[in-house]
């Protein structure tokens, strides 16, 4: 949540602006190196690696690869302007599951403000791993280079700027759904025979599911042509269930100043700008790269669902804004029946002027939407906390038998903001 700022997830970049005087802005390069995984707890046989060369795609064959924590930024910086890497799951470091970044060597004159701009490219590398201490969070730490303003304004303060943004990973199951004929001529996706439940957890109805990502086999049996062993070419969960990656922000804001001192010798009429750079989120990496300066796209995907045994590619995008995006983030959101009701829990990474939540419960994905909880769900958080907590409410009413949607509504502490919306997920009793 935040002033004159819709949500950036489900809400495109272009209604993030406002009618106002636009500036322009220079910047030099842009390079980053992934940080520690989970805080510094780490993840089994974690390891961060150097290359290859940014015009390559042998992803799994990098240049240096350092298993010690505390070389972390040193192997990633031994080459500029590569896909710096960070893996686990393996102890041989190509067959590890992670991510990787390729920065900008250059950007030049910077699109205006509000207007969003490339920062680099993003890949998941999402090979089956098994283990006990999983790959939760990891900082990718940003350096632009040379920023200037548009004159007559000069920045005020250094020419290079640091920022983090957090990236999310939620692993899911190796095993893909499996696909059961019973001799009716279709094959349907079961957990097991008998077994009605879904094996993954992400499917159509999971937020930001991408419209090219496929069928997926829901508790009702999904029909699949007779023959299909797992599931349709081109789903999303065919070889495994899809995991989920999430960007969200640090918990430190960086921003530069602009200043305009007219010349007049008198500091009363200075004009001094305040910006914010803001991670907006990811595009799929078109076949022909990744454009500098997109048009049409809609920049709400900071949650991109990854197939597994394949490298997942993005663009990454961030604009020069005047106010702070920073909205209440949901890491998990999920719905479970349980014997007493539909248990809604999530978890929140940010709550950043967060008042509370509400719960809307409808039968279908397009019904017509009730609020379920008589009385906000109060947030665990003070004001201005930019750290997250665990919630979870029971829905005792619902109907064994019944499919239930769920979306939870974050309420902010201002009556002007615009609250978010997360969801649906669904569940039965």
């Amino acid at each position: 949540m935040k002033k004159k700022f819709l949500m950036v997830l489900g809400i495109s970049l272009f209604s993030l602006i406002i009618i106002s005087t636009v500036y322009a802005f220079t910047m030099g390069s842009i390079d980053a190196t992934w940080g520690l995984i989970d805080g510094g707890g780490g993840a089994s046989n974690d390891a961060w690696a150097t290359g290859p060369i940014s015009t390559s795609t042998n992803y799994d064959s990098p240049t240096n690869t350092d298993g010690d924590a505390a070389n972390h930024e040193t192997v990633q910086n031994l080459v500029t302007f590569d896909w710096n890497q960070v893996r686990y799951g393996s102890s041989t470091f190509g067959n590890g599951s992670g991510f990787g970044f390729l920065g900008r060597s250059t950007v030049g004159d910077a699109p205006a403000e509000n207007v969003p701009f490339l920062v680099g490219q993003f890949c998941h590398f999402n090979n089956p791993v098994s283990s006990d201490d999983p790959f939760g969070y990891v900082p990718l730490n940003i350096k632009i280079e040379n920023i200037g303003c548009e004159a007559p304004f000069e920045l005020q303060g250094p020419e290079d700027l640091s920022f983090s943004y957090i990236f999310n990973l939620n692993e899911t199951t190796n095993t893909p759904n499996r696909c059961y004929d019973y001799g009716s001529g279709t094959c349907l996706c079961r957990y097991g025979i008998f077994d009605y439940r879904n094996r993954c957890p992400y499917g159509p109805d999971s937020t930001n599911w991408p419209a090219d990502g496929g069928t997926y086999c829901y508790a009702n049996g999904d029909p699949y042509p007779q023959g299909a062993p797992i599931g349709a070419a081109g789903d999303l969960n065919y070889n495994g269930c899809a995991d989920r990656v999430s960007i969200t922000k640090s918990t430190t804001d960086k921003t530069f100043d602009c200043v305009d001192d007219r010349d007049t010798g008198d500091t009363a009429d200075d004009i001094t700008n305040t910006y914010y750079l803001s991670l907006l989120g990811f595009i799929k990496r078109p076949e022909g790269g990744c454009p500098a300066n997109p048009t049409g796209y809609d920049f709400s995907n900071n949650l991109v669902y990854t197939a597994e045994q394949t490298d997942n590619c993005y663009c990454v995008y961030a604009a020069v804004t005047d106010s702070q995006i920073t909205p209440v983030v949901i890491r998990n959101l999920v719905a479970i029946g349980v014997v007493d009701g539909i248990s809604v829990s999530w978890k929140t990474v940010t709550e950043v002027n967060n008042l509370g939540f509400n719960i809307l419960r409808a039968e279908s994905v397009g019904g017509e939407q009730n609020q379920i909880n008589p009385e906000l769900i109060m947030s665990e958080l003070a004001p201005g906390d930019m750290f997250g907590s665990d919630y979870e409410y029971l829905d005792e009413t619902a109907v064994e038998g019944v499919t239930y949607y769920y979306w939870l509504v974050d309420v902010p502490l201002d009556s002007s903001d615009t609250p978010g919306v997360h969801g649906p997920v669904s569940a039965v009793r």
